[in-house]
């Protein structure tokens, strides 16, 4: 179960750097994928929807995962 936990975690935190890369901070490390995602798509309109996607993202996380995650280690150092 703690396996499970850590990939669920780590995959989280993906969900939310990802974006945040895409929108903000390919620019200052010379671009690397937004290089290739610019062949098929308008730069700024790739950047737009990462950032909406980043704060979808970060709601959903905030409002309905983070409280359940809490919980749940808040019952194991009381068990």
């Amino acid at each position: 179960m703690k396996l499970l936990k850590r990939i669920i975690s780590i995959f989280l935190i993906l969900l939310l750097i990802d974006p945040l890369y895409l929108s903000a901070l390919c620019g200052l490390v010379g671009g690397g994928d937004m290089n290739g995602i610019a062949l098929l798509c308008p730069e700024w309109a790739v950047r737009c929807l990462s950032g909406a996607l980043l704060i979808a993202n970060a709601l959903v996380f905030w409002r309905r995962i983070f409280p359940v995650y809490r919980q749940s280690f808040s019952e194991r150092r009381t068990a």
